[in-house]
């Protein structure tokens, strides 16, 4: 049986879309035959995560060094911990067979097999180490295997902004989630705003206590199909991490205000390209552009439906595990 060996980043201030990313594409894996084991900090959101998909996680002190635990030689380490250094990469060797990593901007990039990155163009694997493969663009997006089902589905708009979701990762530690909802609550429109508490999210009583008096809202905690969520809302205010792409994939026009410098690079682009709105960054998040998600009209929600839906088909997962099982079939 080929054993992988996942290695993920993931608490607080990193957020959990590491761990949830993983898990997606480990079930599949898993699916496929192959025995997989998680390496995590000690954050407990997502160790509890990956229990209740049924893995066992061994925790790890430091993401950038050698989990005591990874005593055996794996057929392949995968990495989502990004920023690796070339000595980790080479120590890595001698537990595993392949190593591939996942949007890893540090020097240790050049030194693996396979390098994923769905955040950069194509073109710029002509700055790599010949010797690694490259899988980078928008078609290597790894999202839960639904999203292709409701990537399928046509969505109806209607004259007027009649749903909205608000979901800020597993962690929201800028708190974009209780402070979007004030300024809603502030708003004399009557939209239906569900506010999405991921796992990790400190403030969630507060919320629901802040939210309660508004009919028109909910908050939810720990959906279970966010596919079919962001499907069934005409737009959603996220972060720029896998939620923006999430929300592509089926069509949902994407207000973003992004936690880090880094997703915002990611968004401008999309936004010239009509398939999200880019509402800056979350240290300098501005109350008054909010008023921007009501001004769109029916045609231009679904323009940017339209768009969002070209660039991410849902499919990546799909992709990225036929690469894996070609590189460790070698």
């Amino acid at each position: 049986m080929t054993r992988i060996a996942i290695l993920c980043k993931a608490g607080f201030s990193q957020g959990m879309g590491h761990v949830f990313r993983q898990v997606r594409l480990g079930r599949l894996l898993r699916s496929r035959g192959m025995d997989i084991e998680f390496f995590v900090p000690d954050h407990q959101p997502s160790i509890e995560l990956l229990q209740r998909e049924n893995f066992s996680p061994n925790i790890t002190d430091k993401e950038d060094s050698l989990p005591v635990k990874m005593d055996l030689v794996f057929d392949l380490a995968l990495l989502d911990i990004q920023d690796t250094q070339k000595v980790f990469i080479h120590a890595l060797r001698d537990r595993a067979k392949k190593i591939m990593s996942f949007e890893d901007l540090g020097e240790g990039r050049n030194f693996v097999d396979l390098l994923v990155d769905c955040n950069l163009e194509p073109e710029q694997a002509q700055y790599l180490n010949p010797k690694v493969k490259a899988l980078f663009g928008l078609p290597y997006s790894v999202l839960a295997e639904e999203f292709q089902h409701y990537h399928q589905q046509k969505k109806i708009f209607s004259e007027n902004l009649t749903s909205l979701i608000v979901t800020m990762g597993g962690t929201d530690p800028n708190n974009l989630t209780s402070r979007l909802a004030q300024c809603f609550l502030q708003s004399t429109k009557n939209t239906a705003v569900t506010f999405v508490a991921g796992p990790g999210f400190k403030e969630t009583q507060a919320l629901i206590q802040l939210t309660s008096s508004r009919d028109s809202f909910r908050v939810l905690q720990k959906p279970d199909n966010m596919a079919e969520l962001l499907f069934n809302h005409q737009a959603v205010c996220c972060s720029g991490g896998v939620t923006l792409h999430e929300a592509m994939a089926v069509g949902t026009p994407a207000f973003v205000i992004n936690q880090v410098i880094a997703q915002q690079k990611k968004t401008r682009p999309l936004e010239k390209q009509g398939a999200a709105i880019d509402l800056g960054l979350a240290k300098d998040f501005d109350p008054d552009k909010i008023s921007r998600i009501w001004e769109l009209t029916q045609t231009q929600l679904e323009s940017m439906s339209g768009k969002a839906r070209e660039l991410v088909d849902g499919k990546g997962i799909v992709r990225v595990a036929d690469e894996i099982f070609a590189l460790v079939s070698n």
